[in-house]
């Protein structure tokens, strides 16, 4: 299992309670931040760390990119 620090614990536990769990139910950086008590841009830099780490991934959909959790 890859280490989270606490805001990418924050950021996937958002992630999970929207559902954003699997491809067809990704989340843009928009509705996750609304369910998570950080602000918006350090949200968008945790989801590429956690793109990085392999533990979510991006998605483009539209004009907007989406994430969801691949690790859970």
């Amino acid at each position: 299992m890859v280490e989270l620090n606490d805001n990418e614990k924050k950021v996937c536990d958002a992630m999970k309670a929207i559902g954003a769990t699997n491809d067809a139910s990704a989340k843009t950086a928009d509705i996750i931040a609304a369910k998570c008590p950080l602000p918006k841009g350090l949200i968008s830099n945790i989801l590429t760390q956690l793109a990085g780490k392999g533990v979510a991934k991006r998605l483009t959909k539209s004009k907007a990119g989406v994430y969801y959790l691949v690790q859970q």
